[in-house]
């Protein structure tokens, strides 16, 4: 019987706190009317790079590329699959003429964060053998947070 009283409260309780939330004024679902909340979107601070759209265009494949890469390296790395390893560090870290010419007109520290990142790419690929599992792990490690960090400190702007 205390069980089914326990149930009872619970369920009432229940009760009373919905009849309470839909009747506060302000506090029911909101309807498709009702005015947005009026906060300013907070300013981007990030610092501009200025990118043709040809240029943006090629950043964004660049960054697609990485990101395919990167999950093609966690498994790697997770199964020890060295030659995947190898294979696809050797691809990411290699230099790309189009996109050495555009960091000519890049900031300095967006220049430094890509070739560290690229330096980094190709340490994975060397340091690559069996057994070595949290060496690798802690340079992949690396190249995300050069991927948070330039994020996070850039954007892509158009002249």
């Amino acid at each position: 019987m205390p069980t089914i009283r326990l149930l009872l409260v619970f369920f009432a309780g229940a009760c009373l706190g919905a009849v309470v939330m839909y009747a506060a004024p302000g506090s029911g679902p909101a309807s498709r009317d009702a005015a947005p909340l009026s906060r300013p979107a907070p300013a981007d601070s990030r610092i501009a790079v200025e990118l043709s759209a040809g240029d943006r265009q090629h950043i964004r494949q660049q960054m697609i590329g990485y990101l395919e890469g990167m999950y093609l390296l966690s498994d790697a790395v997770r199964y020890g699959d060295v030659e995947t390893i190898k294979t696809v560090s050797a691809d990411l870290g290699a230099p790309d003429p189009v996109s050495s010419e555009i960091l000519k007109h890049a900031p300095d520290g967006f220049r430094q964060i890509s070739k560290a990142m690229r330096s980094d790419f190709a340490s994975l690929g060397l340091a690559a053998e069996p057994g070595k599992a949290a060496e690798l792990e802690d340079t992949f490690g690396s190249i995300l947070l050069k991927c948070s960090s330039c994020h996070g400190s850039y954007r892509a702007d158009t002249p």
